[in-house]
């Protein structure tokens, strides 16, 4: 009965952990299509921080509803470089829903930046990948992706969900 009970906890706190994520990021894109649990299912898959995934989302383009990830649904701007044109941008940088960007951009993340053990932490003070190529071309990218990730890792309610989301996963051994 125990058991049962942890796997509950976790499957509620992992619950309240979505719908946090899910609102939080609609304060700053109130007609965003992302999905919380996507973002949190992909961070999961590829152990890629969640809060930098989100601070990224927030910068890149408000979580798909500013620049050019209206037209592609790219909302990390993958293949979307300053100045190139839509018609010009590959097509594997054009996604039918926002949600469908994530696993891919993590995918990149994982192959060319966070390699050579470095962090998500190192790419807010130096965001280069395995050739030295920057991912922005803003030289104040790095200052912030860490002003918007300091927000959401000081965002108390999301952070106590984050916490007790935690608890439960290390409790349930997932």
């Amino acid at each position: 009965i125990q058991r049962e009970n942890v796997e509950l906890m976790y499957e509620g706190a992992r619950a309240d952990l979505v719908q946090c994520i899910d609102s939080t990021i609609r304060v700053y894109a109130p007609s965003t299509c992302m999905d919380g649990l996507e973002i949190l299912r992909q961070c999961e898959n590829y152990d890629v921080d969640l809060f930098f995934v989100l601070s990224q989302g927030h910068v890149e383009s408000h979580f798909g509803t500013k620049g050019m990830a209206l037209k592609t649904n790219s909302v990390f701007n993958v293949y979307a470089y300053d100045g190139v044109k839509y018609d010009k941008i590959n097509s594997k940088g054009k996604y039918a829903h926002p949600n469908l960007s994530i696993e891919p951009y993590i995918k990149l993340l994982k192959k060319r930046y966070l390699v050579n053990g470095k962090t998500e932490m190192d790419l807010m003070h130096n965001y280069i990948d395995v050739d030295g190529q920057r991912y922005a071309s803003s030289t104040e990218y790095e200052d912030q992706l860490v002003n918007i990730y300091q927000r959401y890792t000081t965002n108390k309610p999301l952070m106590n969900r984050y916490k007790q989301y935690t608890k439960y996963k290390i409790l349930a051994g997932k």
